[in-house]
């Protein structure tokens, strides 16, 4: 057997066959004027719509005013008591910016120090010793990026004479 493939004279699939005739017709198609549009009428809207739907319902007069009867409420407050009375104090406080919001006593508070560092320095901070002179975000940064930032941002405040 020989490994040449055979090649047949005729295909049996030839889409182009005809390609050449569709062109000449789409042309004398294309040179024909355009016949105008029809005139269609026009869509109605909805408020077209809902009114032909109901040219022929008849009102129920009977129904134009349904009575409602209205519902007893009663509210039963009942005493609050002197340990509520002064938590909600201390909430309003809280609230309108009077008071100071303790967030150590809240249940996202991590607190951690190193033994290595001075002692008593955690105390001070929380006494408010140390005033904020700067801040760093290190959010979305990689752990060496981070690394790397806390460093400048040190070296930085140590420039500024933060202490």
């Amino acid at each position: 057997m020989s490994s040449k493939k055979h090649i047949p004279d005729t295909f049996s699939h030839l889409p182009f066959k005809d390609l050449k005739r569709l062109m000449k017709k789409k042309k004398s198609v294309a040179s024909r004027p355009r016949p105008l549009p029809v005139h269609r009428e026009t869509v109605p809207d909805d408020d077209e719509i809902f009114h032909n739907a109901m040219k022929e319902v008849d009102e129920i007069r009977e129904y134009r005013e349904i009575p409602v009867k209205e519902k007893k409420v009663s509210l039963s407050l009942r005493k609050i008591s002197a340990s509520d009375e002064k938590v909600l104090k201390v909430l309003e406080e809280i609230g309108s910016g009077r008071g100071p919001f303790p967030l150590s006593d809240t249940q996202e508070y991590i607190e951690w120090v190193n033994e290595g560092y001075r002692a008593g320095i955690a105390q001070k901070l929380h006494r408010g010793h140390y005033a904020v002179r700067d801040y760093i975000d290190l959010h979305g940064l990689t752990l060496d990026d981070a690394d790397k930032e806390v460093e400048r941002f040190i070296k930085e405040a140590l420039v500024k004479r933060h202490q």
